[in-house]
């Protein structure tokens, strides 16, 4: 079962939501289809100004794929 079928009613709370004090670090692969449901959710993120870091990797989504950035990650949010 795809993922894509269950992300726009999520993407529709983000929308609808109100704005919350969140810096949001986001990846995803574009393999099987994640990146479409995901640049909707990065548009949503960035009309509600969220501080956002997103980007794309020729990769699955799996816990495989993001392990090796995980440092950014966590530079991304702990960085001084």
């Amino acid at each position: 079962v795809s993922q894509s079928r269950y992300c726009p009613e999520i993407i529709d709370l983000y929308r609808n939501a109100s704005t919350q004090n969140l810096k949001i670090y986001m990846d995803t692969g574009n393999i099987y289809d994640t990146e479409v449901m995901a640049r909707n959710m990065q548009a949503v993120l960035n009309d509600k100004a969220y501080p956002l870091h997103y980007a794309e990797y020729s990769e699955g989504h799996s816990w495989a794929n993001w392990r090796a950035r995980i440092d950014d990650i966590l530079l991304y949010f702990f960085r001084k």
